[in-house]
Formats: structure tokens, C-alpha cells, sequence
């Protein structure tokens, strides 16, 4: 298989007081099995929104006005665009996770990290852990076959596993003398979220999991955080700056975990940064994004020795280096998306511009094995 997920002209629109934000133009994206595909650009090009729309997250007021997203899932590709809520469901999490930006806001302050963690299991395996359960109910019942808790407690747990809503399951798990079958699910749960958290090489996880994101410090809640994503071994895990408020030794310890966690789950990894340094480090494919539009994708190397679009070549100039006390900034900023200059979007701050970048939008075309830019030079 050449491809897990295939994003094809992709267009989102917010509709807002203040008029139409146009996010995303006709955004084109391939994601291949195994890979790390970074992708990057300025704060407002649109790296988080395309993430979010490939997982069928779309924020209201925005709505998708064209394209399509094509993920692999259960043998075959579904729509997301167009799919259910009970297929977007089983795709997020299962299929697409995400480590979000700032870990304070992406845990819930209430809930310890257990129940956080606990939710993914419980909400994707949920047979997988009724199932166990049962299992040793079973067991138990051959050593004491008068039990008529046990038997109750069998009882319930086969009908959940039939159907997750099941009427009389739900009235006798709520009975005082039958909720052992909870306990031994919350078991069950506990000792795969300890699990998992021992994998993120944090230490004592017994008292990460019962504790509550304000006990924790940055870099263990990033690490909480990258525990919920992998819960499930999803196919494909987006990285959305998971390092931004970390400190640089902290920071150093999360992409090495990273890039430890990929190969042993054998996943699929969409880095999005604004840093060049990052995507040297982490990245294969690079796809740089520019105010709603991808205008280049290549391999790492081709991106560092050999640039294509303006926009790459200027971001290039624009990075610290030893020995260079001057940096080159690029002249003005991101356009307003309400009213975005017709034409290349970057055509105002392209010092190659011509009178076919000012009316026509350039298309991403082939320029080589695997390359791809979208500019009127080429």
C-alpha cells in the first residue's frame, strides 16, 4: 500500500462576523505508511486546521466547501468528509490520534489521568476489556459455582458485550451488591493506563495515573498527553508542536520519545512546526504550508540543499546561523484570509513576482521524482 491517507483539494471556509475566513485552498496532501511527514509554515498557514480536518474535526463556525480526505480504515478507505459520527468515532483515537499543542488545555483539570487515559481504552477496546473481564468471572465461577453474584455479574457483562446499551445490563450494574463488575473493569483499565504510562518512560506510574494534571509538570503531562494518543495504536499520530512550551532538555527527551514510540508501534507520524531545526531532526517529507495552501513538498534533504518555492528559500534565509550575525527577515507579514491577495497568496512578499502571480493561482505540479511545488517559475 503506497498511501494511509490522501487529502485532494481540500477547501474550508469560516464564516464569521467579520466575513469569510478562506483557512484552506484546495490543500493537497499524501501521507504514506511508516513515514514522518512534517509540515511547516507560519502561525495562520493552516497546519492545525488541515490535522484537524483529516480526523473530521471541523470547529463551527467552519465549514469544508470542497475536496476530499481518504483514510485508510478497516481494509479500505472511507470518506471522512462525508462519513457518520459512529465512523468518526471509531476513526479518531483507533485510526488518527493527536498529541495536541499545550497539554494544560488538552487534559481536564477534574479528571485524574487515569479516567483521561481510561476513556480511550474504554471508548475503542471496550470488548477487548469486557471480554476480559468476563474471562475471569469464568474463571472464578468453575471455583465457586454457587456464587449467584458471579453469576449475576456473568450475566451483565455478556449482554454489554452484545450491546454496550443494553437496558437490563445498565439497571443491575446499578444495583449496590452488583457493581463488582465495575471494580474489576476499573482494574482492568488501571493496569493498562499504568502500562502505557510505564512505556512513556515515566517514572513511579502508579501515582502519575491518580494524579490530576495541576500535580504534574510540563513535560510529564506532554508525556500524559502522548500516552492518550498511543492508547490504542492508532495508524497515524499527529504531533501538532508537541514540544512549544517545553524547555530545550525537556523538549529533547519528548522527540527522542517520540521517535522510540514510532518504531515500536510501527505508526505513521504528521510533525507540524514552525521550526526548521524540528523538522531537520524528525522529518522525511517536508510540506510547507503557506496562509491556507501547501506550496511545497519534497524530501528533508531536497527542502535543507535545494529549495524550490520563494517562500521555502525565504523561510531558509530567515533561520539563525553561526557566523551570521544578520538575519534576513521576509518583508511584510501573513495576508488576512478574509480578504487574501487574488492570485498567489504570496505574491506581495515574493521579491520573484510577475503579472501571472498577481490574477492566477499557481497549481502544486511535479518538478521531479516525488516533488511537488506550486508556483508560476516552474
Amino acid at each position: 500500500m503506497d498511501k494511509l491517507a490522501e487529502i485532494e483539494d481540500l477547501t474550508l471556509r469560516y464564516y464569521t462576523y467579520e466575513g469569510v475566513v478562506k483557512a484552506l485552498e484546495k490543500v493537497r496532501l499524501v501521507i504514506k505508511p511508516g513515514e514522518t511527514l512534517g509540515i511547516v509554515g507560519e502561525t495562520g498557514s493552516g497546519k492545525s486546521v488541515t490535522a484537524l480536518a483529516l480526523m473530521g474535526i471541523v470547529i463551527p463556525p467552519g465549514k469544508i466547501e470542497g475536496g476530499n480526505i481518504r483514510v485508510f480504515m478497516d481494509g479500505g478507505f472511507i470518506e471522512v468528509t462525508r462519513a457518520d459520527e459512529n465512523t468518526l468515532q471509531r476513526l479518531r483515537g483507533r485510526v488518527v490520534a493527536m498529541i495536541f499543542q499545550e497539554p494544560s488545555q488538552a487534559l481536564n483539570p477534574v479528571y485524574t489521568i487515569e479516567d483521561q487515559i481510561g476513556e480511550a481504552y474504554l471508548t475503542h477496546m471496550f470488548a477487548d476489556i469486557y471480554g476480559q473481564a468476563l474471562k475471569e468471572v469464568e474463571e472464578e465461577i468453575a471455583e465457586k459455582p454457587s456464587s449467584i453474584i458471579l453469576g449475576i455479574e456473568r450475566l451483565i457483562l455478556r449482554r454489554f458485550l452484545k450491546n454496550r446499551r443494553d437496558r437490563l445490563a445498565n439497571l443491575l450494574g446499578k444495583l449496590p451488591l452488583l457493581r463488582s463488575y465495575r471494580r474489576r473493569v476499573r482494574r482492568i483499565v488501571r493496569n493498562m493506563v499504568v502500562e502505557i504510562l510505564r512505556q512513556m518512560e515515566i517514572p513511579d506510574p502508579e501515582r502519575v495515573a491518580s494524579s490530576y494534571p495541576h500535580q504534574l509538570s510540563g513535560g510529564m503531562k506532554q508525556r500524559a498527553v502522548i500516552a492518550m494518543a498511543l492508547a490504542c495504536r492508532p495508524t497515524i499520530l499527529i504531533a501538532d508542536e508537541p514540544t512549544t512550551s517545553l524547555d530545550v532538555t525537556i523538549e529533547a527527551q519528548i522527540l527522542e520519545l517520540m521517535r522510540t514510540l514510532k518504531e515500536r508501534y510501527n505508526a505513521t507520524l504528521l510533525f507540524i512546526t514552525h521550526d526548521f531545526g524540528l523538522i531537520a531532526e524528525m522529518a522525511e517529507r517536508v510540506a510547507v504550508m503557506y496562509a491556507g495552501s501547501v506550496v511545497e513538498v519534497a524530501d528533508v534533504l531536497g527542502i535543507f540543499t535545494k529549495p524550490l518555492h520563494p517562500y521555502t528559500q525565504a523561510l531558509l534565509k530567515a533561520i539563525p546561523k553561526i557566523g551570521v550575525r544578520e538575519l534576513t527577515p521576509i518583508e511584510g507579514s501573513i495576508p488576512n484570509l478574509i480578504n487574501p491577495p487574488a492570485g498567489c497568496r504570496f505574491h506581495p512578499r515574493c521579491p520573484y513576482a510577475f503579472d501571472k502571480c498577481r490574477q492566477v493561482q499557481p497549481q502544486l505540479v511535479h518538478v521531479g521524482e516525488g516533488r511537488l511545488v506550486a508556483c508560476h517559475l516552474y
